[in-house]
């Protein structure tokens, strides 16, 4: 199943906080969704980098905007300065549930000291 982004503009990553964005993907396209349909019911809040020892550290806030629980899975997806991906594969799938209206932190940790920049690949669980 190819992931695609989802350019529907409630989900524009908004605030990002370092002074620079690190080198290679634009903010809009750190975020790929599974499906349009994903993209009406999460918006994203915050993304928060730091560089900790060698270890770049990510946190993307994802809020569910229905009132229903929304059961999730995400992986990350690591790159170096050049954009070239790191590891042979990326993450595993990852289980997540956000309560109705509630906001929730993915957070990550790259793979080595060369990365840094990411990805987050977002999709509803069973899809």
């Amino acid at each position: 199943m190819m992931l695609g982004a989802c350019t529907h503009p409630a989900n524009r990553i908004e605030g990002v906080t370092q002074t620079a964005p690190p080198p290679g993907p634009g903010v809009d396209t750190r975020v790929v969704l599974g499906s349009t349909a994903l993209g009406r019911k999460v918006r994203f809040g915050d993304v928060l980098t730091r560089q900790e020892g060698l270890l770049l550290h990510v946190q993307v806030a994802v809020e569910n905007t229905t009132t229903k629980a929304l059961a999730l899975e995400y992986r990350w997806e690591w790159t170096d300065a050049t954009g070239f991906q790191l590891g042979d594969t990326l993450s595993a799938w990852q289980p997540a549930v956000i309560g109705g209206n509630e906001r929730k932190l993915m957070t990550g940790v790259g793979p080595g000291p060369g990365a840094v920049n990411f990805r987050l690949y977002l999709r509803e669980a069973g899809s």
